[in-house]
């Protein structure tokens, strides 16, 4: 592509200028010029050639006023960017219900409670860092602990942050 884009370009542009904006070799460039057409491209001539053809005959219709493309084009295209504006907007990712972000923030507070009791029970089978024995707290202290820490409140089994 980008060797495509200097051929044709170079009448316009210094060739040297061109090859060191596309990060291309001019020697690169040359020998690209030099190969000979690949199949893959042949082929797509031929089918290039066979769709002018068919387009032919095909405006030969919209001359008798059979059917004009223009207009059903533009009107296909203005559907179909309603459609997709549509499906973007109903089913993008500002359309998230408040409840679902409501019981997403109550696991995720679960969880931080949960890590911090977990945190402070470990404290407490192993005697602190100091192996002092009062360190850590177990069951409804390591809570009432965790939720001071993280700023939470419990409330019918749910934690809450206290600053919503």
């Amino acid at each position: 592509m980008r060797l495509a884009v200097i051929a044709r370009h170079r009448g316009i542009w210094p060739l040297a200028w061109l090859c060191e904006t596309l990060q291309v070799t001019r020697g690169g460039f040359y020998a690209w010029l030099k190969r000979p057409e690949s199949a893959h491209s042949r082929r797509d001539t031929q089918l290039t050639a066979a769709i002018r053809t068919c387009r032919g005959s095909i405006s030969d219709y919209t001359s008798f006023g059979i059917y004009d493309r223009s207009p059903l084009m533009a009107k296909l295209v203005i559907i179909l960017t309603i459609i997709g504006l549509a499906y973007w907007y109903w089913s993008g990712p500002y359309q998230k219900s408040t409840q679902t972000l409501e019981a997403d923030r109550l696991k995720d507070n679960a969880a931080i409670i949960q890590r911090c009791v977990n945190q402070e029970q470990r404290m407490q089978s192993t005697g602190g860092l100091a192996g002092l024995a009062d360190v850590g707290s177990t069951g409804v202290d390591a809570e009432r602990l965790c939720a001071e820490k993280n700023n939470l409140y419990e409330r019918d089994g749910n934690w809450y942050s206290r600053k919503d």
